[in-house]
């Protein structure tokens, strides 16, 4: 089983052939294809490739499925002598990509 750790938006992930990852918000259409050339480490059938910081002529590509939201997260803010507060919400957007490929770059 081979795998690869790609950054994307400030953050890594561990894909295979196969997986869905959510990652920040990519501009691109539905169905178009996508390209993550920041790959980390690549971990083959036969051997591991290291990148310093990113390894040299190795891709992943996938596929843009859908748009997501994430959880919605509360927060409060309250001023005890005051007696009031302030509630506020946030739900972050995040594209939702399937992995096709991790292949040398053509």
């Amino acid at each position: 089983m081979s795998y690869a750790i790609i950054k994307s938006g400030g953050k890594q992930h561990r894909v295979a052939i196969g997986d869905l990852i959510d990652v920040e918000l990519i501009p691109v259409e539905l169905g178009e294809a996508v390209e993550f050339n920041e790959v980390l480490f690549i971990q083959n059938e036969t051997n591991s490739l290291i990148g310093s910081p990113f390894v040299n002529g190795y891709v992943v590509k996938g596929e843009l499925v859908d748009f997501v939201a994430g959880p919605k997260i509360h927060s409060v803010k309250y001023k005890v002598r005051k007696r009031s507060y302030k509630k506020w919400g946030h739900r972050q957007h995040y594209s939702r990509v399937k992995i096709t490929a991790i292949a040398p770059v053509a």
